[in-house]
């Protein structure tokens, strides 16, 4: 029986057997010290408090690792949570929200680069490979420290300190807890609930399309995208692909530490036009093919969506209705598809489904993009308040 005890004790301090399901992983109550794995598969969560995982947010996830930040001392460290390894990478002193952090390659790949890119009005580009000991950074685009702090806050309110050791609990998808539970310290188990770029210019001696940010340019003042950002970065066939402000499309080269944007040479496509657009195109990508989607608001929680897929031989964009198989992910600064079966074959998860959380909600939103219909569930109920957005993970 003591043996049982501490064993269940130890299964706290580790993640859940993470199989092919897609998960989606939250970090909360006082200094981030919980986390809650949500099983999108078996509509289940699992809290858990694992030390690795503590006082850190999750910033993304590729190739089965989580990219972790300490909210104290701005540390960043890849962690795979199936075998627990860590591989430590250089303090990001400069960190802000704004912020997106890629991971190349899986770290034991030789052209394996994390990546940061600051999203706004500036190509600001960060990069070190697993090993560096500090980040690099193209002389004419380092981050220029103007104030723009990170405005996180590192505590939670007075509500969060709480300190959470939960068991695993059975509770129907629709009771949300009860609020008496909120103010004990909580031991539970697995829950299983139902539910159904300040641009570069373009240089006069710019070859093959390629904007090289290792050395310095002078600028064109001409140049009608002086001010365009980046917007938003995917993975793809194993190359990082850019969404800059203005919908221009790049590549995004690290070679020998030097930094390449080479032109896509592809417009965006342009959709159906409707008056209740409400939201800018977002780039997804996948293993093989690169999608475009465009939201629409109809309603407070209701949405439609148009999806474009890009043909890399012709270099235009076809509609989309069917995923073939597949789902689309994506929070407010990352977006991918994936599809919905195991490595068995077996359906782990619906086709033609996007799911979706938005900042500062505890909610998931599930939209059927054949029948244009929307589920709402609350994946745990339990959350503190003031959590960071939680991250998509695919082991």
């Amino acid at each position: 029986m003591e043996a049982d005890s501490t064993e269940e004790q130890h299964s706290r301090h580790r993640p859940p057997v993470l199989g092919s399901s897609p998960w989606l992983i939250y970090a909360h109550g006082k200094g981030l010290c919980n986390q809650v794995f949500y099983n999108l598969s078996e509509r289940s969560y699992h809290v858990r408090r694992i030390p690795e995982m503590q006082q850190k947010e999750i910033l993304t996830s590729l190739y089965g690792w989580l990219l972790l930040l300490d909210v104290r001392t701005r540390d960043l460290t890849l962690l795979n949570p199936r075998s627990m390894q860590k591989i430590q990478l250089p303090p990001f002193k400069y960190f802000h929200k704004y912020w997106c952090f890629l991971l190349s390659h899986p770290p034991d790949d030789p052209s394996s680069v994390v990546m940061c890119l600051k999203n706004g009005n500036a190509q600001i580009v960060m990069f070190c490979k697993p090993g560096d000991l500090e980040w690099t950074s193209p002389p004419h685009l380092k981050y220029n420290d103007d104030g723009d702090e990170d405005d996180r806050n590192d505590d939670d309110d007075d509500d969060d300190d709480k300190e959470d050791d939960e068991d695993d609990h059975s509770e129907d998808s629709d009771n949300d807890g009860d609020d008496d539970d909120d103010d004990k310290e909580d031991d539970e188990d697995d829950h299983s609930e139902d539910s159904d770029n300040d641009g570069d210019d373009d240089d006069d001696d710019k070859e093959d399309n390629e904007v090289d940010h290792s050395e310095d340019s002078d600028d064109d003042d001409d140049d009608d995208y002086s001010d365009d950002g980046f917007h938003f970065a995917v993975i793809c066939k194993g190359e990082i692909y850019i969404q800059t402000k203005y919908d221009r499309l790049f590549v995004l080269k690290v070679e020998n530490y030097h930094v390449k944007l080479v032109d896509l040479e592809v417009d965006l496509p342009i959709p159906q036009p409707r008056a209740n657009r409400g939201y800018s195109p977002i780039l997804v990508g996948s293993s093989d093919d690169l999608f475009v989607i465009f939201p629409y608001c109809i309603g407070q929680y209701d949405k439609q969506f148009e999806i474009f897929k890009l043909d890399w031989e012709k270099k235009k964009w076809s509609s989309v209705e069917n995923l073939d198989g597949r789902a689309v992910f994506f929070n407010d600064h990352r977006g991918f598809i994936a599809p919905t079966s195991g490595e068995s074959g077996g359906l782990v998860i619906r086709d033609n489904k996007i799911y979706i959380t938005e900042p500062d909600d505890p909610y998931l939103y599930e939209y059927d993009i054949k029948e244009n219909s929307v589920a709402i569930s609350l994946p745990c109920p339990k959350l503190t308040k003031n959590f960071p957005e939680p991250n998509w993970f695919l082991p």
